[in-house]
């Protein structure tokens, strides 16, 4: 078994995953395990909208 983590500009941009997705099928034979965080930017953004909501101000992001 290996454990595989992805994450921030490797799963940033539908080329990129395609590359992880290449690299993780290269080694089926290791009965790999995948972890894969969020996507780049996602986790600032939910940073952000937490200090917003605790700030009281409305949600602005998108």
């Amino acid at each position: 078994m290996i454990v595989m983590k992805f994450g921030g500009s490797s799963v940033g941009a539908p080329d990129r995953i395609a590359r992880v997705v290449e690299i993780v099928r290269g080694r089926l034979p290791r009965k790999p395990v995948v972890v894969v965080s969020a996507f780049r930017g996602v986790t600032d953004d939910l940073l952000g909208l937490g200090r917003d909501a605790l700030g009281g101000s409305p949600c602005s992001r998108s």
